[in-house]
């Protein structure tokens, strides 16, 4: 009986872990273990059903939840946009930020639905208590698809790279952005600008060489049964 007492208990153990781990948070009430205890010796012998008896508390207990957002339009059309979370690429300096656009104007939108409109922002950081913690918060850039590709390219592979192994880099980058075009939806964007992602920097610091590379390589991909593949590359 102990022993069965003690597998039921270390199943317990295992459950409650494994959801804490997918929410992110290390420690919980402890007034949540001994009711799911006392359930223990009556469901000695059907583990899942004691996990089924917790599971209600579990979902009572005050865990962290994702701030609700609108998932980005599919990447799709004759001149598909994609949309990249930048705000890790931003200065760790307390230091204004500039935003600029390369053509036509910037908008800019405030949680309220506010909306504004320019060709340029300047946006200054302001420490101040919160009344309710900040959740997250995410900056969006929205490029066409062949422009982020200018971004990506250069500093996946390389500026001086040879021309081909370059068009070729542009095949597998533009591959690689459609088939994991959903990996930030719960985030409000398609992809970061990072290396879970693929790095994306400035695109308007591509040269003319890599400007032809990727010209010679537009709109190919690599397919299976219809759709992009799911191509790592390092």
């Amino acid at each position: 009986m102990r022993k069965r007492l003690a597998a039921a208990r270390r199943v317990l153990s295992f459950g409650i872990s494994n959801v804490l781990r997918a929410n992110n948070q290390t420690s919980f009430s402890t007034s949540l273990l001994p009711s799911c205890v006392r359930l223990v010796p009556f469901a000695l012998f059907v583990p899942l059903a004691l996990m089924a008896a917790c599971r209600s508390e579990l979902q009572a207990a005050d865990l962290p939840l994702h701030w609700p957002t609108k998932a980005p339009p599919a990447i799709s059309g004759s001149n598909p946009v994609v949309w990249v979370g930048i705000a890790e690429r931003l200065p760790a300096a307390a230091a204004p930020l500039e935003l600029r656009a390369a053509a036509g104007l910037l908008t800019l939108r405030d949680s309220k639905g506010v909306q504004r409109q320019a060709d340029r922002f300047e946006i200054h950081w302001v420490r101040q208590p919160l009344a309710r913690p900040l959740r997250t918060w995410a900056l969006i850039e929205q490029v066409p698809l062949e422009t982020y590709l200018q971004g990506v390219v250069p500093h996946e592979i390389g500026a001086s790279a040879p021309a081909a192994a370059q068009a070729a880099q542009a095949v597998l980058a533009r591959t690689w952005a459609l088939a994991n075009q959903e990996r930030f939806h719960i985030d409000g964007y398609h992809l970061c600008a990072d290396s879970q992602c693929q790095v994306y920097g400035d695109p308007s610091q591509v040269g003319s060489k890599l400007r032809l590379a990727l010209d010679a390589s537009k709109g190919l991909l690599l397919t299976w049964k219809g759709k992009p593949v799911h191509g790592v590359y390092s």
